[in-house]
């Protein structure tokens, strides 16, 4: 993939996403598929939301399978601006559904066609170290 910052960044990143793929990436080539489903907007306002939430997540469940849809769901909404000597985008979180996440989430970017891959900053998850990557297809 290449950098999606030989476009107009600010125009590229326009749209609506739906997740393709989702990962995390550990330290030592220790990789994990993460099975969910999600959707990204960035509007041409500086306008953002995001959503992940666990593949076939319902209403109706037991405690323990509702704890589990709850522990892999992600939804958040801001605003957002591109960095272009990093090759990053920041979301600027207003709310979230995690009462203690970071003000300001820094995704790593690449562009290639209709997909926009995003990666996180390197992070602890449980006893492993690494990065989320995501990779999302252009809907509009």
């Amino acid at each position: 993939m290449k950098q999606y910052f030989s476009e107009d960044p600010k125009k590229a990143i326009i749209g609506t996403w739906r997740l393709v793929s989702s990962e995390f990436q550990g330290v030592g080539g220790r990789v994990i598929a993460l099975d969910a489903v999600g959707c990204i907007m960035y509007d041409e306002h500086g306008y953002m939301s995001a959503q992940y939430i666990k593949s076939g997540a319902k209403l109706e469940g037991t405690a323990d399978e509702i704890r589990a849809a709850f522990e892999i769901c992600v939804s958040y909404y801001g605003t957002y601006e591109v960095n272009i000597e990093k090759g990053s985008v920041v979301h600027h979180v207003e709310a979230s559904m995690f009462p203690n996440v970071q003000p300001d989430l820094e995704r790593f970017c690449k562009f290639s066609d209709n997909r926009l891959s995003l990666t996180t900053t390197p992070m602890q998850v449980g006893d492993s170290e690494g990065v989320l990557a995501f990779i999302w297809e252009r809907v509009k």
